[in-house]
């Protein structure tokens, strides 16, 4: 089965409470993929409105965060919790989706984060792979590039 793409409008969600405007283009998404999209939906926005207990709690509680390359960057619900807890310390921090695609219980997401980093104030683009599996996000892989300074 071909996965389905899912173009956003570039917003910012900080704003906002709930879920964040899924603009849907097509048809036949299935039982698997909806349920899929609404626990990487919910980690999104309580990414952007820096709830750490909210974004925790759409992870498996042996759920495994690790990069491209395979580096483990957590593993389980209690240490993903602590290490997001210094992420939302950042005042400009917000993550923005660009596009999306989904095979079954894999999302793909592309978005650009604004970081505060020693430097200053910037972004970089992640890819996202997230495996959601019985409504929790069970395994997260990143890839981030193209880190860019907006200001000092």
């Amino acid at each position: 089965m071909a996965g389905l793409i899912f173009p956003f409008r570039r917003t910012s969600f900080a704003s906002r409470s709930g879920f964040s405007n899924l603009k849907l283009i097509g048809s036949g998404i299935n039982i698997m993929q909806q349920e899929s999209v609404l626990v990487v939906e919910k980690q999104l926005a309580a990414y952007n409105l820096k709830d750490a207990v909210m974004w925790a709690a759409t992870y498996a509680e042996d759920a495994v965060q690790q990069t491209t390359d395979g580096i483990i960057l957590a593993t389980g619900r209690d240490e993903i919790h602590r290490n997001i807890l210094v992420r939302f310390q950042e005042p400009d921090l917000k993550a923005i989706l660009l596009s999306r695609t989904v095979h079954d219980n894999v999302v793909i997401d592309h978005e650009k984060v604004i970081r505060n980093f020693p430097e200053g104030v910037g972004s970089v683009e992640m890819l996202c792979i997230y495996t959601v599996e019985a409504g929790y996000i069970k395994r997260g892989i990143f890839k981030t590039f193209n880190q860019q300074l907006t200001r000092p």
